[in-house]
């Protein structure tokens, strides 16, 4: 197992080289043969840049989805995004479940993608496929959902809920990421055994 690219060695990154064992050891992958090293951790910058992105996004949908509370002030006081926004006894466990969910999806993500490349006969191809579709996944449901975020504020109730069409709306980017990422998987398997 190597350890990261050679293009980040220099002064001051010693204990660089030792954290590429560390991190693949963690997730228990390791570089397949055929990928050139430096092409085989930008695919895996990618990948973790798609697991973030969805598990932020579930984390922040949590938050907005679950109930409003304010114990201190009388939720009359409030307005409808006061009462939406203000929730201290669900903010710190939906922010701590969401840690989990994000650093379980890293796992899974890398796991799966090294398992992948180790058994695909083009593995270089792929990884630069690979890399390309889950940074643009990244991104663009990123941004859809920051964008949504910003419009459904004006979809609260008289009750400072949203209504099931704004969270779906909301959810939409970031499943719409996973099913793309889903399919993209078993076209990647479906072409390795076409290949000799």
């Amino acid at each position: 197992m190597r350890g990261p690219p050679s293009g980040i060695r220099g002064r001051g990154t010693r204990g660089l080289d030792r954290f590429g064992y560390d991190v693949l050891g963690l997730l228990r992958a390791s570089e397949p043969p055929g990928v050139p090293h430096e092409l085989y951790w930008a695919s895996v910058l990618a990948v973790l840049g798609w697991a973030v992105s969805l598990g932020l996004q579930a984390t922040v949908l949590s938050m907005i989805v679950f109930g409003p509370r304010a114990p201190a002030v009388a939720p009359e006081l409030l307005t409808a995004m006061g009462r939406a926004n203000v929730r201290p006894e669900w903010e710190l466990p939906v922010f701590a479940v969401g840690c989990l969910v994000i650093m379980a999806a890293c796992f899974l993500a890398v796991r799966v993608w090294s398992a992948l490349l180790a058994e695909h006969p083009s593995a270089a191809r792929e990884a630069v496929r690979g890399a390309a579709l889950h940074a643009g996944l990244a991104v663009a449901s990123g941004f859809a959902f920051v964008v949504l975020s910003a419009a459904v504020r004006f979809d609260f109730g008289s009750d400072g809920r949203l209504p099931g069409a704004a969270v779906g709306r909301l959810a939409a980017p970031g499943l719409a990421a996973l099913l793309a990422w889903g399919g993209y998987h078993v076209l990647a398997r479906r072409r390795s055994r076409r290949r000799p």
